[in-house]
């Protein structure tokens, strides 16, 4: 999603995922304030988190069992694959994958490294992040990008493991 927006998609006919970036207010969506609206207040407005509402739907009870085959059983997972992180060639913060821009916001971050930004050489991250970023032709046919990073660590995890971890995925 492109910065302060929200994403608004049918994922079936009685499903729909609204997802915001984070940038913005994130709970703040029109079903829940016209649901809720003397709970719904300032306050609930989960500034500068990235949020998701699901809205689902009442089919009739011949076609419930084909919607919802798990019944209240239902479970709804979203995945982003990204971090909010500093792209590096414009100095914005936006969701991404590359690989480069997560490792240089793991090394600056205070729940990483911690490392002040003045200490990190620009040029040879800029250059890491373009190689990470360059299009790679797939053997199946199509592209993707060389190197993405997706994953995730606990705040327990030794700094040292996660980052071997990061640079493994660039080969």
């Amino acid at each position: 999603p492109v910065s302060g927006s929200e994403t608004t998609g049918g994922v079936e006919r009685y499903k729909y995922v609204h997802f915001r970036d984070g940038f913005s207010d994130g709970g703040n969506y029109p079903d829940v304030r016209s649901a809720f609206p003397d709970l719904w207040t300032a306050d609930h407005r989960l500034r500068f988190q990235a949020s998701f509402q699901s809205t689902w739907g009442d089919p009739s009870d011949e076609d419930f069992s084909k919607v919802f085959p798990k019944g209240s059983q239902t479970q709804v997972q979203l995945e982003v694959r990204g971090l909010r992180v500093k792209n590096l060639d414009t100095g914005e913060i936006q969701f991404s994958d590359a690989a480069g821009w997560c490792i240089y916001h793991f090394m600056t971050d205070h729940n990483g490294w911690n490392l002040p930004e003045s200490v990190m050489d620009q040029d040879v991250w800029q250059y890491f992040s373009s190689v990470c970023r360059q299009t790679v032709q797939l053997a199946t046919g199509g592209s993707e990008r060389r190197y993405r990073l997706s994953g995730y660590y606990s705040l327990e995890d030794p700094l040292s493991d996660v980052t071997a971890r990061m640079l493994a995925t660039c080969d």
